[in-house]
């Protein structure tokens, strides 16, 4: 799967949750965030779902200093497992295949999400956030840089894909 049709995907999927907002985006709302911050190219107007996100990450990083800039804390959503679940059952909802969050395809899917997202930073998310982006590297891997308002300053995290067994 290449980015430009992950990002044709993702605003698809943001038509459709645009369509139904009051009754599904509390549903889905790490596929909201992932669909809103695609189609944007720098993310400064905070929607609930980016600045619910950002509020993670702040109480998952401590406020003590990093090993080399380096972040060795989970954040969940990052790990992608979430975003998964959402997508199979949004998909099922509407009644589309649920092919796409299969092992093989998912890979596919989440390297081509990471390099659509790169260099598009979610500017001032919430006040102790500054900056929020994902930042060029190998394909099939994530690397994350988080600029903090405060003595965390920034700092990055690399994550690479951990896939479950298929049954």
């Amino acid at each position: 799967m290449e980015d430009y049709e992950v990002v044709y995907l993702m605003v698809e999927i943001r038509k459709l949750l645009d369509e139904v907002r009051d009754l599904e985006t509390k549903r889905f709302p790490l596929l909201r965030f992932y669909a809103d911050w695609i189609v944007h190219t720098e993310k400064s107007r905070i929607t609930d779902e980016i600045r619910l996100y950002m509020q993670k990450v702040d109480k998952t990083i401590p406020l003590k200093p990093f090993m080399a800039g380096f972040a060795e804390y989970d954040i969940d959503f990052l790990e992608f497992d979430e975003l998964r679940s959402e997508m199979e059952n949004f998909f099922k909802r509407i009644g589309v295949k649920t092919v796409l969050c299969e092992q093989l395809h998912w890979a596919n899917f989440l390297s081509a999400l990471a390099y659509a997202l790169v260099n598009q930073p979610i500017l001032n998310p919430i006040p102790n956030i500054v900056k929020f982006v994902f930042e060029p590297t190998l394909k099939g891997m994530r690397m994350l840089l988080i600029k903090f308002n405060d003595v965390r300053g920034e700092c990055r995290y690399m994550a690479t894909p951990n896939y479950p067994e298929e049954v």
